[in-house]
């Protein structure tokens, strides 16, 4: 959600998903992650501002309609985290793992945190999804 006043997001609920993007059951609610830290940058997320409450795409939709099958339904199941809005803006259509490399070149302690979600995420899910998911290499 860019662009928008967040203040009344309490009131709006969670928007709808559109079609190949998360499903509603997986979606996590923007409003439950205001105050709590971005897991791009650490930074508290905010109801208004540069800062606010964003879905992101893991990977980016563009890629994830390019996936087949069984492992899209996956990915469709998992790909939305929230994060800041300024993070999700800076990432755009890179996949995790190219946002990483984009990171590393600036900050070494933003880098180790996308490194540690990358750890969490290659524990949670099978390999096949893991790596389309981050668009991490074999």
């Amino acid at each position: 959600m860019t662009g928008g006043h967040a203040k009344d997001l309490a009131a709006r609920g969670p928007a709808q998903p559109r079609s190949g993007t998360c499903q509603r059951a997986y979606k996590p609610r923007l409003t439950g992650s205001i105050g709590k830290a971005c897991p791009y940058c650490s930074h508290m997320m905010e109801a208004t501002g540069h800062r606010h409450v964003s879905r992101e795409h893991i990977l980016p939709r563009i890629k994830a309609r390019a996936l087949k099958g069984a492992l899209r339904k996956q990915i469709n199941k998992i790909n939305c985290i929230n994060v800041c809005a300024a993070c999700n803006e800076e990432k755009g259509a890179k996949t995790l793992h190219e946002y990483m490399l984009f990171v590393l070149r600036l900050s070494a302690s933003d880098a180790m945190r996308l490194s540690q979600l990358i750890d969490e995420l290659r524990l949670k899910h099978p390999p096949h999804v893991f790596l389309a998911l981050t668009g991490s290499p074999a």
